[in-house]
């Protein structure tokens, strides 16, 4: 994995989904809490990098809809990074409330 260079993908399915979905909160978290671009872009790939883990297990229908609005604005990284780090903040901000959200709504998504 490129952004996580000590982890296999196969490592990171077998912890399962609610696993992987907290992560890439934490991953947009920190993007939220980034102080410069440069760190901004760096736990935003980290996280995308997980979310393309996650998009190969399967899961739950009920969470889908939720997910794939998230991942298809996750795919957009020349528009992403034109914005101001403000704006990157507020947007990871959102994405890691609704995995979150998706997650708790979901009572603990299993594989």
């Amino acid at each position: 994995m490129r952004y996580h260079p000590g982890l296999k993908s196969s490592d990171l399915k077998a912890k399962g989904p609610s696993f992987l979905m907290l992560a890439i909160a934490a991953e947009f978290s920190r993007t939220a809490n980034a102080y410069t671009i440069e760190q901004a872009r760096s736990a935003y790939l980290r996280g995308r990098e997980l979310f393309g883990v996650l998009e190969t297990i399967n899961l739950p229908e009920k969470i889908l809809p939720d997910l794939l609005l998230i991942y298809r604005n996750c795919l957009q990284d020349d528009v992403f990074f034109q914005q101001s780090l403000t704006e990157i903040q507020s947007i990871c901000r959102e994405w890691s409330n609704q995995f979150i959200s998706i997650l708790e709504n979901a009572n603990h998504v299993r594989p």
